[in-house]
C-alpha cells in the first residue's frame, strides 16, 4: 500500500536547529525524487503560535490559580487549532479537494494540490511530551498516511547557548523547564515510535538516512486497525483499576471544561445547554467504558499506572479521544 503524504514530527528543545533541518531537507532533495516532484510543507508552530503569545502564556502561568488555568487553556486551544488545520490539510492533499481557508492558514497556493507529487508535512515544534506526538500518529492512522519522527539530540547547555544566538529567543528558564519534561522517542517500548531517526546537533547536514526514513513512509503508511481482538485482550489485562479510576476523575473535570468553552463563545439557551451537557457526558461515559474494557489502547507506560511523570501524557490522550468523539 502506498500514500503520497507523510507526516514528519520534529522533536527537540528550542534552539537545537529543527527549522534548519527543515530548510536543509528541502535543499537536499531539491524538489525531485526519482522523477517525481516533492513538496515540503513546513508547519512551524512558532509562526502559527507566535513566540510573543507563548511568552504571555508562560508569564500567566506564574500568576494565580485562575490565571494559570486560563493560560493552560489558551495554550491548549492554540495547539488544537493547529492540529485541526493539519487534519484538514491532509484531507485536502489526499482527496485533491481545495480548501482555500486551510491553504491560506499555511500560506500555500491552491496549485500545490493540483499536481501529482509527494507531500512531506514537516511538523516543526518541540513535541517534548510523547502524547503530543501520539496525536499526529493517530492522525496518520486516520488518513492512512506515512508517519515518522526526527529527534535532534542535544544537551540543555548547548540548546541554551544556541538559543541565545537566535534573533528570536526563547527564555532560558523555558528551555530548562522543557528539558526536564522532555520524553525522547523510545522505539523499543512504543511500537508506534519505531520510525524514528536521531540526528546529532553537531551533524544536522547528515540527511541521507533522514530522507531514506521519510521516503519509506510513502510505501509504509500507518494502517487503520482492523482485527483488534488480540490488542484489546492484552490491553484489558494491563489496564488496572487504578488507571480507570484516574481516567474517571479527569474526564469529569474535562466535561466542565468543554462546557465552559462552549459557553464562552456566545449566548446559549437553557435547552441548548442541556443538550450539550447530555452529549458531552455521553461521550465521557462511552470513553470511560472503553478505558475499562481495554478497547482504548494506552501506550505501555500508561496502561499499568498513572503517576506524576506520565499524568500529563495520560490526560492529553483522554482529551484527544473525548474531543474526537464529540466531533463525530
Amino acid at each position: 500500500m502506498e500514500t503520497h503524504v507523510a507526516l514528519v514530527v520534529l522533536v527537540g528543545l528550542p534552539g537545537v536547529g529543527k527549522s534548519t533541518v527543515c530548510k536543509n531537507l528541502s535543499s537536499y532533495v531539491n524538489g525531485k525524487c526519482e522523477g517525481q516532484k516533492v513538496h515540503y510543507i513546513h508547519v512551524c508552530y512558532d509562526e502559527l503560535i507566535p513566540l510573543s503569545a507563548q511568552e504571555r502564556f508562560a508569564q500567566l502561568k506564574q500568576c494565580g490559580e485562575e490565571m494559570r488555568h486560563s493560560a493552560n487553556e489558551n495554550w491548549k486551544t492554540a495547539r488544537r487549532n493547529v492540529h485541526s488545520k493539519v487534519d484538514q490539510l491532509v484531507e485536502c492533499l489526499k482527496s485533491k479537494n481545495l480548501n482555500d481557508f486551510v491553504l491560506n492558514f499555511f500560506n500555500l497556493s491552491n496549485k500545490i494540490i493540483q499536481e501529482e507529487a509527494l507531500y512531506v508535512v514537516l511538523l516543526d515544534d518541540n513535541f517534548y511530551y510523547r502524547s503530543m506526538r501520539y496525536e499526529y500518529f493517530q492522525l496518520a492512522r486516520k488518513h492512512t498516511v506515512g508517519f515518522c519522527q526526527l529527534y535532534i539530540e542535544c544537551t540543555t547547555e548547548i540548546a541554551v547557548q544556541q538559543n541565545l544566538q537566535r534573533e528570536t529567543r526563547v527564555p532560558t528558564a523555558v528551555i530548562e523547564a522543557m528539558a526536564g519534561k522532555l520524553q525522547p522517542p523510545l522505539p523499543s517500548e512504543h511500537s508506534w515510535e519505531s520510525a524514528t531517526y536521531i540526528l546529532q546537533v553537531d551533524n544536522l547536514e547528515e540527511l541521507y538516512s533522514t530522507w531514506n526514513m521519510i521516503y519509506k513512509c510513502f510505501t509504509s503508511p500507518v494502517l487503520q486497525l482492523e482485527d483488534r481482538e488480540l490488542e484489546v485482550a492484552e490491553s484489558r489485562l494491563e489496564c488496572s483499576r487504578s488507571v480507570a479510576h484516574q481516567a474517571d476523575i479527569y474526564l469529569r473535570s474535562l466535561v466542565g471544561q468543554v462546557i465552559r468553552e462552549s459557553l464562552s463563545k456566545g449566548n446559549m439557551g437553557s435547552d441548548e445547554l442541556s443538550v450539550l451537557s447530555r452529549t458531552v457526558n455521553a461521550g465521557r461515559q462511552s470513553l470511560l467504558a472503553d478505558v475499562r474494557s481495554g478497547t482504548l489502547l494506552f501506550p505501555p507506560n500508561l496502561a499499568k499506572v498513572v503517576n506524576d511523570s506520565n499524568r500529563e501524557e495520560f490526560q492529553c490522550i483522554l482529551e484527544y479521544e473525548l474531543r474526537k468523539r464529540l466531533r463525530e
